[in-house]
C-alpha cells in the first residue's frame, strides 16, 4: 500500500542504495486471517513490487505471522526472511520438498528499547497485559553501546550479526533519533564493521552455506 500510495520516495529510498522488502500489504496481522486472506496479502504485495520496481521483493518480514506465513513466503518465491527471533544468527528453513529459505533473526526493537509508544494497557499476541513505558534515549545508547561492544569482542573469532529495528514514528523523533545517531557514530570508531543491508548478509550467508555443504560433501 506504501508502494502504491507514495511511489516517489520508495523510487527513492530504492536508488539510495536501500533494501526495499515485504511486510505484508497494509500491516495485517496475520494469524488471524483465514488462508484465503492471507494468500490474497501476499498477492498483493508482491504484486505491489512489481509495478513499482519492476521485480519481485526478495526479502520479507512480518510482525504478525500465522502458523501459514513462511509456507506463503515460499510459495512466493521469497529468498530470505527476518520474522523471527529465535536464534542470533542466520538458519536454513528447509521443507519436505527439498526447498530450503533463509532466516535472518533480528534481535532488539526500539518498541522494547524505547517503550511502547500509548498509554494504558495493551496485549501481546498470547494475550499478555504489556504495560506502556518510555526508555530513556541516552540509556538506551548505552544499552546499544554494550550490545555492540559484545558482538564485536565475539565477532573476531565467530560470525556475529547485530540487528536493529527502527520504526520511524516511534525512533523518528529529535531525542531518540539523536540517540541512534550517537550509537552509529559509536560503531564507526572500529574497524572492519560491515554496514550490511540483510540482501547482503543472504548473499554472504548461502555462499558460506554452499561453501559448508561442499566441504561436508
Amino acid at each position: 500500500a506504501v508502494l502504491e500510495n507514495y511511489p516517489e520516495p520508495c523510487i527513492r529510498i530504492k536508488a539510495d542504495g536501500h533494501e526495499v522488502a515485504a511486510h505484508g500489504y497494509h500491516h495485517e496481522i496475520l494469524d488471524r486471517m483465514t488462508a484465503e486472506q492471507e494468500d490474497t496479502v501476499f498477492m498483493r504485495m508482491v504484486d505491489a513490487f512489481q509495478k513499482l520496481y519492476g521485480e519481485r521483493p526478495l526479502g520479507y518480514r512480518s510482525c504478525d505471522p500465522s502458523h501459514r506465513t513462511m509456507d506463503f513466503v515460499k510459495k512466493y518465491g521469497f529468498r530470505h526472511d527476518s520474522t523471527e527471533k529465535n536464534d542470533e544468527l542466520p538458519y536454513l528453513l528447509q521443507w519436505e520438498d527439498g526447498s530450503s529459505l533463509l532466516e535472518i533473526p533480528r534481535r532488539d526493537v526500539d518498541v522494547q528499547l524505547f517503550g511502547i509508544p500509548r498509554g494504558g494497557l495493551r496485549e501481546d499476541r498470547l494475550g499478555t497485559p504489556l504495560i506502556a513505558k518510555y526508555g530513556i534515549p541516552r540509556e538506551v545508547a548505552a544499552q546499544l553501546k554494550r550490545e555492540f561492544d559484545l558482538s564485536y569482542e565475539d565477532g573476531a573469532t565467530n560470525a556475529r550479526i547485530m540487528g536493529l529495528t527502527i520504526h520511524a514514528y516511534l525512533s523518528g523523533r529529535p531525542s531518540r533519533a539523536k540517540a541512534i545517531d550517537d550509537f552509529l557514530a559509536y560503531t564507526k570508531q572500529f574497524p572492519n564493521v560491515w554496514y550490511a543491508t540483510q540482501a547482503e548478509i543472504a548473499d554472504w550467508w548461502l555462499k558460506q552455506e554452499c561453501l559448508w555443504s561442499a566441504a561436508a560433501r
